[in-house]
């Protein structure tokens, strides 16, 4: 029989719950760090925001990107995206990006939500002791046609994923 290796508290952890840590050491530099950004279109005056540096550089920053209102599918080098895009709309789309060397540490799952403005990705097994769920959404104007007819369906749809 197998023990399992327990991880220690850490002096920081505040939130009260089981300790939650990397399974492998990392340097103590080390931070996750998530963005997330509506970014209005994929597309700029001058073409795809993929082919521009700065728009790269800043989501190259961060380990996980969440983006909203994307209106096609982004993939960035260096990252596995999930991208979700509304049927008959050139409106919404949704993109997460995991920085492939975070990816290859956790099992990475799309949870079929049913709903074109949610995109959900579960972690786990990797570098957390406890499964990381990722749920980006995109909220459409309160005025649009969109939201009058679909905005039942996304409420429910969050009550069921975060229950």
């Amino acid at each position: 029989m197998t023990s399992k290796k327990k991880i220690p508290p850490t002096s920081s952890r505040t939130h009260g719950g089981p300790p939650i840590g990397p399974r492998t050491p990392l340097p103590s530099t080390s931070m996750l760090k998530i963005l997330q950004w509506n970014i209005q279109s994929s597309r700029s005056a001058s073409g795809s925001k993929i082919d521009d540096g700065d728009f790269c550089k800043l989501l190259r920053s961060s380990g996980i990107f969440c983006l909203q209102e994307t209106k096609s599918n982004l993939f960035l080098p260096g990252y596995r995206c999930f991208n979700k895009l509304r049927k008959n709309s050139k409106s919404g789309g949704l993109c997460v990006g995991l920085a492939r060397d975070l990816a290859k540490q956790w099992k990475v799952y799309e949870i079929q939500t049913g709903s074109d403005d949610i995109l959900a990705v579960q972690l786990s097994t990797g570098a957390f002791d406890v499964p990381l769920l990722i749920v980006n959404v995109y909220d459409s104007p309160q005025h649009s046609s969109y939201k009058k007819h679909r905005s039942h369906e996304t409420d429910s749809t969050l009550e069921t994923l975060l229950a």
